[in-house]
């Protein structure tokens, strides 16, 4: 998530300059299209870019120190799980970029995979997506966003056809979509392209990203535990 929240730092960035370029003469109307990225005049009164900056900037900095990605085991676990790749990074910057720079615009992600994702051994509201809700709502708000979360987890669920669910359990048309199956099926690849395709299906072709679990399934490490010496 913490690549998430830096995209969006550029994204804003982006928008307060885009907004500005492509505001209309008073005269004009007060809706413009510029490319496929829309810009609503009336919405920039709603959003306040610099509340929302300082607002990440405070998040970041709060997981920077929680993490303690100064040293050493912070930042091997932050590049560990940094694993959005170009392509998906350069597509949520767009699809974030139309949400702020349109109208009564909203973000819907939904969260699947195991009891890891489903919290349990904590309250279902402690679970890792309602924590980033609650930290990003605001926000997202500051930017004329309606942030929508929606856990739909299971413990030792199947992946077939749990994986064909996600929007009957979810919502129609994510925008994104988070994959945790470390402990049922983490290393199926059969799975990770039927949960892709799914994501493409859909209307607004939901951003897929994948996640994983530290110590059950070693795909944080490239390379196998060391075998003990006698």
């Amino acid at each position: 998530m913490v690549q998430l929240l830096l995209l969006i730092v550029v994204v804003i960035s982006f928008c307060r300059d885009y907004s500005c370029s492509a505001a209309p003469a008073e005269s004009e109307a007060s809706s413009t299209v510029r490319g496929d990225i829309p810009t609503n005049v009336m919405a920039e009164e709603l959003i306040n870019y610099d509340d929302a900056q300082i607002m990440l900037h405070k998040l970041l900095s709060l997981i920077y120190n929680r993490y303690e990605m100064h040293l050493d085991h912070g930042s091997q676990l932050f590049m560990a799980a940094n694993n959005i790749g170009r392509p998906s990074w350069d597509i949520i910057k767009h699809k974030l970029a139309v949400k702020i720079l349109s109208p009564e615009a909203s973000f819907l992600m939904v969260f699947t995979g195991s009891s890891v994702t489903a919290g349990h051994d904590n309250y279902y509201n402690q679970s890792y997506p309602f924590v980033f809700r609650d930290r990003m709502a605001s926000i997202f708000s500051k930017l004329g966003i309606k942030l929508e979360v929606h856990n739909i987890a299971l413990g030792a669920n199947n992946c077939f056809p749990y994986v064909l669910c996600y929007e009957s359990m979810g919502g129609l048309d994510p925008d994104f979509i988070n994959w945790e199956q470390s402990y049922n099926c983490g290393r199926e690849s059969a799975i990770f392209e039927t949960a892709l395709r799914v994501a493409a299906m859909s209307q607004h072709k939901g951003d897929k990203h994948s996640s994983t679990t530290v110590g059950t399934t070693g795909m944080l490490t490239s390379h196998p535990c060391p075998r003990t010496q006698a």
